[in-house]
């Protein structure tokens, strides 16, 4: 059997006040969980230091991208789950994996490489 909960626990503010109706409690989980993000500019972000104390040897220097460790993860997709969130199909990956599988270290190397990220 399965114990299904349909509504929220009863929250409390900071206050220690008991919160009980839905939309109150929707507001409080909003400005609790909201308050991790921030609006500041990137301007005001730490400088990196590089490496700043590791030796020559520890220094990570290159990083590649290799087909085995790629189809392993493409082989590794749960065939029986839902599409991800941009719509492929896991099953689907899973299936054409071993034919794009050079395509997308080629392009995943190039991202490493360059030290960029596509943004969608």
């Amino acid at each position: 059997k399965r114990l299904v909960k349909r509504n929220v626990s009863l929250l409390q503010t900071e206050t220690r006040e008991c919160i009980r109706r839905d939309k109150e409690k929707a507001e409080q989980l909003n400005a609790y969980f909201g308050s991790v993000f921030t609006n500041k500019g990137t301007n005001q972000t730490p400088e990196m230091l590089g490496n700043a104390g590791l030796s020559e040897r520890e220094e990570l220097k290159e990083v590649n991208v290799r087909r085995e460790t790629m189809l392993g993860k493409l082989m590794g997709f749960k065939a029986d789950k839902s599409p991800r969130p941009d719509n492929l199909h896991p099953k689907g990956l899973k299936e054409v994996a071993p034919e794009i599988v050079d395509a997308l270290v080629v392009i995943f190397q190039d991202f490493i490489d360059s030290g960029t990220v596509p943004t969608d």
